[in-house]
């Protein structure tokens, strides 16, 4: 039986977004395939895709009413989580946010009863969870080094 690859985009090619590649790449070489990427800024696209293989966008609405993936991940500023995310879910995608998911509750409180009525998944993400200084801290708990 063949393993199943699931198929990404990733919306924002800034600082964060390396961040997420790097934990995909870690995660399973064979198993997740970053399809596409977008960004306002052409530069970062470009460069991005080249990096991973992947076709850029400029435009987000023509991204996704050309690609077929299995999950949108926003990795934009704080304050287009809500419209990026409302956007994908619109478009009937599984969406994972970067943290905060919106910067109002209510805004939240929406992108959650949508999914939930479109049978979506959105989950928000941490990627800070593996920063050097994090996992250092963690190690040294697990080691019980703290009285």
């Amino acid at each position: 039986m063949s393993k199943k690859i699931y198929k990404i985009a990733l919306v924002g090619c800034g600082r964060v977004a390396q961040h997420y590649i790097k934990i995909i790449k870690q995660i399973n070489k064979t198993s997740i395939q970053i399809e596409a990427v977008c960004d306002i800024k052409k530069s970062k696209a470009i460069e991005m895709s080249k990096k991973i293989n992947s076709k850029p966008y400029f435009d987000l609405k023509k991204m996704f009413e050309e690609i077929k993936v299995d999950l949108i991940i926003i990795l934009t500023p704080s304050g287009l989580h809500y419209e990026h995310s409302n956007l994908a879910l619109n478009f009937g995608f599984n969406v994972l946010v970067e943290k905060p998911i919106c910067l109002l509750p209510a805004d939240a409180e929406k992108l959650y009863k949508k999914a939930k009525s479109k049978k979506l998944l959105l989950g928000v993400g941490f990627q800070n969870r593996y920063n050097k200084a994090i996992v250092f801290l963690k190690n040294a708990l697990d080691k019980k080094l703290f009285g």
